[in-house]
């Protein structure tokens, strides 16, 4: 018997997802950017995806942005706060190493680890004046979970952008 112990790395998909990825590669093998009508079909279909993403999270649909990974998503999550925002980058000093590359590289100088607790979560914060925080919404190492309401609740009253890296939490 063969036992799968690092979901924190990536779990196996469900059959109904494998079953639905190659359905969908089956049938959609275009560029959704092309003219012709089978590419428009599946362009409409990636913005019903998108409607139903953001339906889901109460966001209007031009705020979600598809990516092909954790890492693309906090580079352009941090690389776009630190080019428009003079602020520092606030970060969990428990991060994910794919963020605190992206805060050294597009940051420049300006990221800030955050302390956190014993378990990883992090302490209450001031994100005044910063350009963003990012946090792992459930830390990849030791599985503790971050209060988001708590998060945004900071962000939104300094009037920050929160990022929450959501890739372990799924």
């Amino acid at each position: 018997m063969r036992a799968f112990l690092d979901a924190n790395a990536g779990a196996p998909p469900s059959e109904a997802v494998k079953e639905a990825v190659a359905k969908l590669l089956k049938d959609n093998l275009l560029n959704p950017s092309g003219h012709g009508e089978l590419s428009k079909a599946l362009r409409d279909r990636i913005e019903d995806c998108r409607a139903q993403v953001a339906n889901f999270f109460g966001a209007d649909p031009i705020e979600i942005v598809f990516t092909s990974g954790g890492s693309e998503s906090i580079n352009t999550a941090i690389a776009s706060a630190a080019a428009q925002h003079q602020g520092n980058v606030l970060f969990s000093g428990a991060e994910h190493p794919a963020t605190i590359s992206a805060v050294q590289i597009h940051a420049q100088g300006r990221g800030l680890a955050l302390p956190v607790d014993g378990n990883a979560l992090l302490k209450p914060f001031d994100a005044k004046g910063a350009a963003l925080v990012s946090a792992l919404w459930a830390n990849n190492e030791v599985g503790s979970i971050n209060d988001v309401n708590a998060l945004d609740q900071a962000c939104s009253a300094a009037g920050v952008t929160l990022h929450l890296d959501a890739v372990c939490a799924a």
